[in-house]
C-alpha cells in the first residue's frame, strides 16, 4: 500500500492537470 501522502500528491498532480487540460486528460484518467 501506498502511503496515504504520496496518494494526496498523485490527486492534486491529477486535478492540476485536469485543470490545464480537460478533455484529454479526463478521458485518460476514466480509462487508466
Amino acid at each position: 500500500m501506498p502511503n496515504s501522502q504520496e496518494l494526496l500528491e498523485q490527486i492534486s498532480n491529477g486535478q492540476k492537470t485536469l485543470n490545464q487540460a480537460p478533455g484529454r486528460t479526463r478521458l485518460r484518467a476514466y480509462r487508466g
